[in-house]
């Protein structure tokens, strides 16, 4: 729970399991892979060849970020860089489980696993469309997730159909 800073004083057991549930349950491998291929060109990419950056987490702690080369002028952010890809992927679980732009994301993977849906991967990435600028994002995802057929590497409870 400290990990995750959720508060644990007075709360029931079962109250406090639930919460942690949705902070640590499974991201789809279709998801993680058409991510990480998306945001680190494959893996071809400065960042992820140098830094270990697979997918494209921005910082502002100059102490673990790179100035990415086609930043806007007066953008302040940076890549984060990793000291290992495990660590990269590591992170992007932390962030896609705890952030507050993915709470949607949560509450729904939260629902299906409840209603034993299985995991719907379309409605799923529909909530990551904060993850880039790009407004399209959701659609190249799905798409990268289709063309490869990603969804071999997903548990049997996973399925991709439109919502």
């Amino acid at each position: 729970a400290k990990k995750y800073l959720i508060n644990s004083k007075n709360k029931h057991k079962i109250d406090l399991v639930e919460e942690l549930l949705q902070l640590v349950d499974i991201i789809p491998n279709s998801i993680v892979l058409a991510q990480a291929a998306n945001e680190s060109g494959w893996g071809s990419s400065r960042f992820a060849k140098e830094y270990n950056a697979l997918f494209g987490q921005y910082t502002y702690d100059e102490k673990n970020g790179v100035v990415p080369l086609r930043r806007d002028k007066g953008e302040r952010y940076l890549i984060r860089y990793f000291s290992s890809i495990d660590k990269s992927v590591e992170s992007y679980f932390r962030n896609i489980n705890t952030h507050y732009a993915y709470e949607k994301f949560r509450q729904i993977r939260s629902e299906m696993n409840k209603n034993n849906l299985g995991l719907n991967i379309k409605l799923l990435t529909q909530h990551l469309d904060v993850y880039a600028k790009d407004e399209f994002y959701v659609e190249t995802i799905n798409s990268i997730i289709e063309t490869n057929n990603l969804m071999q590497f997903d548990l049997t409870n996973q399925y991709f159909v439109n919502s």
